[in-house]
């Protein structure tokens, strides 16, 4: 086997911060949502949300957005940002206690404008008034330690027990008024909601409702909508959509990347993933077929490439040129979007791999097969379900044959040893052990004999150094050596090296092997 190859550098799924490093054209759209939120009337308050599947880029989007709100804020527009992270709390009261001092603290060191840090102390004395906070306790000590140092303070608890007794709807409307007399306009941005459990999405979202009405106040929630009403409407009365209408103003969805942009990140991604290959063993149509018959209708955001990548990044330098690189790609994507179908076709070589040919009872091929599919098709989404179908078919003959009807002759055998293919029983394994096994021969081995093939001395040389050289049980190295030479006869050995190979084998055909031995080589 050849050299191991360098690792590609893995992608990393940390969201762009610039806009000048978007490359699925979402520039222009947090522009236009960042310039929204910068003119709109906000006296009453305004909620908005940004909707997108998981790995679509929302929070890449948020940070373009973010970027441009600072550039308004050092142009002099009276702004203030405040990110508020739900992770850390669990409890209605401790989401809203969390929300108003932090808010509360924004608001003293961004004083952008008259009154600002005033109210930044009445928003503490309002999450005072409302119950000393409480922070989740399976968080750590870290926060345990907080927690005990919000509590040292005599004096601090003796204010929050005097501003209980206080009247909160009182200071919510001195906190409304001078609200409205400032000019800055406050932002919040609620990220990752999708992935907290479904009841702290609900109480995350009755935080926000309960407060949505603060004047010159503008809330951005980013989530995965489909994800949040599954969620929401399963821990209450209403459907979860109906739940949300009555929260979120403007519902936008975060415009999906052009598929072309996928397609042309993935490629050249890959490229640097599959470094190393033997030119001969990528062929650029079954790669074609493969993307648009399976993998193009699964990779579908950057996410989707990045995890495909790096799963081929981490895997395929130990068998460079001892699989074939299209096949390495479309069993990673099993592997990824399918592993309950990966895991049986990994255990299921007698089944899969070989050719259908005529001593196979093709109807009881068709219902085995077909059986498969459906008893582990069950454990994929059913969206994905046909470009998985689609991966199978093309890596595997004998799927094919179960839904075409196609056959492959005993004489395809040779050929997909020689390219490498999943489908050959001799090189199946190294997909899944990724690594070569006993008797078997490496390309890189074969390519090595065939360039010294060019010289008939160097050609005995490499022949007798096959016989010292021993399998692990013993056998000599030269039995499968020469059956997997006969695979590359005719595409890979030059025509002008086969004399000289002949010539070889009768000079030092006695050193080689004895009669008995012989007569087992060649059958």
């Amino acid at each position: 086997m050849t050299e191991p190859q360098k690792p590609q550098r893995l992608l990393h799924d940390a969201p762009k911060l610039l806009p000048s490093e978007d490359s699925f054209g979402r520039a222009p759209f947090a522009k236009r949502l960042a310039d929204s939120m910068l003119r709109m009337p906000a006296d009453d308050g305004f909620v908005f949300a940004l909707s997108g599947p998981w790995g679509s880029g929302k929070t890449t989007a948020v940070n373009f957005v973010v970027h441009h709100l600072r550039e308004a804020k050092a142009a002099g527009t009276p702004i203030v940002i405040v990110h508020f992270n739900p992770w850390w709390f669990s409890g209605r009261s401790q989401l809203m206690l969390q929300f108003f001092q932090e808010l509360g603290a924004a608001l003293k060191v961004h004083d952008t404008g008259a009154g600002l840090a005033r109210l930044g102390r009445r928003l503490g004395a309002l999450s005072s008034a409302l119950k000393p906070v409480r922070l989740v306790p399976t968080l750590g000590p870290l926060l345990k330690e907080y927690q005990e140092v919000l509590a040292a303070s005599a004096q601090a608890v003796g204010k929050a027990s005097k501003l209980a007794r206080k009247d909160v709807h009182g200071i919510r409307d001195r906190i409304d008024a001078a609200l409205r007399q400032q000019q800055a306009r406050i932002i919040v941005i609620i990220d990752d909601i999708d992935r907290l459990p479904g009841h702290e999405i609900r109480q995350l979202f009755q935080v926000v409702k309960a407060i949505a009405d603060f004047p010159k106040t503008i809330y951005l929630l980013v989530f995965d909508r489909k994800v949040v009403v599954r969620s929401l409407g399963k821990v209450q009365a209403a459907t979860g959509a109906a739940y949300l209408e009555k929260i979120i103003q403007a519902q936008l969805d975060i415009p999906m990347p052009d598929q072309s942009a996928i397609q042309k990140m993935l490629f050249e991604e890959l490229d640097g993933a599959l470094a190393g290959t033997p030119e001969a063993l990528f062929d650029v149509d079954a790669w074609l077929n493969l993307y648009y018959g399976g993998v193009a209708p699964l990779v579908r955001t950057p996410r989707d490439v990045k995890r495909l990548v790096n799963a081929v990044a981490l895997t395929y330098p130990a068998v460079v040129g001892e699989v074939n690189p299209v096949d390495f790609v479309g069993v990673q994507v099993l592997r990824l979007w399918a592993p309950t179908v990966y895991h049986y076709v990994q255990d299921h070589a007698d089944l899969l791999a070989g050719t259908t040919g005529a001593n196979v009872a093709a109807p009881k091929l068709d219902a085995e097969t077909k059986a498969v599919f459906n008893r582990h098709a069950k454990a994929v989404r059913a969206a994905n379900r046909e470009a998985i179908s689609g991966i199978m078919g093309r890596m595997f003959p004998k799927w094919a044959a179960a839904c075409s009807n196609s056959r492959y002759s005993y004489d395809s055998s040779s050929e997909w040893r020689r390219m490498r293919r999943v489908c050959s029983p001799e090189c199946f394994r190294v997909y899944f052990a990724l690594a070569l096994g006993l008797g078997d021969v490496a390309r890189a081995e074969m390519m090595e004999f065939i360039d010294k093939s060019s010289e008939q001395r160097a050609c005995e040389q490499s022949l007798l150094s096959l016989v010292t050289r021993k399998e692990p049980d013993g056998t000599p190295r030269l039995r499968p050596f020469l059956d997997r030479l006969q695979d590359y006869a005719k595409q890979e050995v030059p025509e002008s090296h086969i004399a000289q190979i002949v010539s070889a084998v009768f000079n030092v055909g006695d050193e080689l092997v004895d009669a008995d031995e012989w007569s087992h080589v060649f059958v």
